[in-house]
């Protein structure tokens, strides 16, 4: 199935002052390979419904990625375009990946909590899935989902050897969060192909 995907981007400031919106291309190597044929749209951060709205029917978008960056707050244009991103996407089904910061939103916005974790940023560290398998991540955020944070509706796939959520989806949506960043390893690796497959397949 031939995706078009909206994909959110991080605020970044130039030397000379100028606010950009940024997305690193390790993105459209990693989707490219994991799905071939999708369309990749970045969406500007401009927390305009309307403009929003417009955007995403006129280009047919059926699938959102919240990509990873600076903290809830720091940017608040970028805080109130994933908010109107996520509430489009799940209100009509579109499938949906959170990566890192994205996954925090989703988590946020569904009402759960976000505490500071140790160890976790610059790191890799293995995870621990509900099989009892284990695997390696990359790993970025200073913030995380400690046991007892996760919102009411998600569900735990993978944890951190500190308790700490590490993937977590919504059972009977596609919906998944994963708090490493897959686009950022060398190759794509297994697990992350299949989990894309999943949420972006037919």
């Amino acid at each position: 199935m031939r995706r078009r995907m909206a994909i959110s981007m991080r605020g970044a400031v130039a030397d000379y002052g100028e606010r950009r919106d940024a997305l690193a291309s390790q993105w459209c190597v990693f989707l490219g390979t994991t799905l071939p044929g999708c369309v990749v749209v970045p969406i500007p951060n401009m927390a305009d419904a309307a403009r929003l709205g417009t955007m995403t029917d006129e280009l047919g978008l059926d699938a959102l990625i919240l990509s990873g960056g600076e903290d809830w707050g720091v940017y608040p244009a970028r805080d109130a375009t994933e908010q109107w991103l996520f509430d489009w996407a799940s209100g009509r089904g579109h499938p949906v990946l959170g990566v890192c910061r994205g996954a925090q939103v989703i988590n946020r916005l569904l009402g759960g909590a976000l505490e500071p974790v140790d160890g976790h940023i610059a790191k890799r560290h293995p995870v621990r899935f509900a099989d009892g398998s284990e695997t390696e991540v990359n790993s970025y955020h200073g913030k995380g989902v400690v046991p007892g944070g996760l919102a009411p509706p998600l569900s735990t796939i993978a944890e951190a050897r500190d308790g700490s959520v590490e993937a977590f989806d919504w059972p009977g949506r596609r919906v998944l969060g994963l708090m490493w960043h897959p686009e950022r390893e060398d190759a794509v690796r297994a697990r992350d192909q299949a989990f894309m497959n999943a949420l972006f397949g037919e």
